[in-house]
């Protein structure tokens, strides 16, 4: 299942990437292709910016997984 910011169960998705939870800084996410998009932090923890953007990493081949916690009745249904 690939989620992103734009993925109504996102909000509800908490994500961890190969037993580390990333979802403060993930984007976006696919537990079965194993690859997750993160926001990039430098050595003392803040977020690097280029140009009034963020610096996005991905990482692959990675065992992602999802905790869904207090997702809506109305969104059940879209989960796996």
């Amino acid at each position: 299942m690939r989620i992103n910011a734009k993925h109504p169960l996102y909000r509800y998705t908490r994500c961890w990437a190969d037993d580390v939870e990333v979802t403060n800084i993930c984007v976006e996410a696919d537990d079965l292709e194993g690859w997750c998009r993160v926001i990039t932090k430098d050595q003392s923890g803040q977020l690097i910016v280029h140009k009034n953007e963020f610096v996005y990493e991905t990482f692959t081949g990675v065992d992602v997984r999802f905790v869904f916690e207090g997702v809506p009745r109305k969104l059940r249904k879209l989960l796996p």
